[in-house]
């Protein structure tokens, strides 16, 4: 009997173990980004729908892309998976984090929230309570220049990609 793996030679396949040691993740952390858990979801959706659990070169680089955004901003996954899913599902774009193109974090600003019995003035973090938030902006587009926000508050409001980044280096986005 031949490996539902086999079929798919040339794909690029790795064991867990292999892609958390290329990616500098630990084994545990691979598995629940692409297989998910009892309690939770995967973040990304494995190429190969196999019992088998493998790691294909397109699973790899969206593992390598998610790895650099929560290194670098702390991204909770529920906000990558938030995106990842609308882009599949609105979007029809199946590895969001595997597309060539960049990945543009907006990190939400405090505001100001007025009391209007005491008139004193109040920050509240735009995102909840807690730690930065971030909203995540992808292309959408074949050809990258269609800009998406995928979460938050005014998520599916598309961006002018000239414009973004223009300012991408003067912010928090990336």
């Amino acid at each position: 009997m031949v490996s539902a793996v086999a079929e798919h030679l040339g794909v690029g396949i790795y064991s867990p173990a292999e892609a958390a040691l290329y990616a500098r993740e630990r084994t545990g952390t691979i598995n629940r980004w692409l297989f998910g858990t009892p309690k939770n979801a995967p973040v990304v959706s494995n190429q190969l729908a196999t019992e088998e659990k493998v790691v294909t070169f397109l699973d790899f680089i969206q593992i390598l892309a998610i790895a650099d955004i929560r290194k670098q901003f702390d991204v909770p996954l529920q906000t990558i998976r938030q995106a990842v899913d609308k882009a599949k599902e609105r979007y029809r774009v199946a590895f969001p984090f595997a597309l060539r193109h960049k990945t543009y974090l907006f990190e939400r600003a405090e505001r100001v929230k007025k009391n209007k019995e005491s008139k004193e003035t109040a920050t509240e973090e735009a995102g909840g309570e807690g730690g930065r938030r971030f909203e995540i902006v992808l292309a959408t587009g074949a050809d990258g220049d269609g800009l998406v926000q995928l979460t938050g508050p005014k998520a599916d409001s598309y961006m002018i990609k000239d414009v973004i980044e223009a300012i991408s280096s003067r912010s928090y986005l990336r």
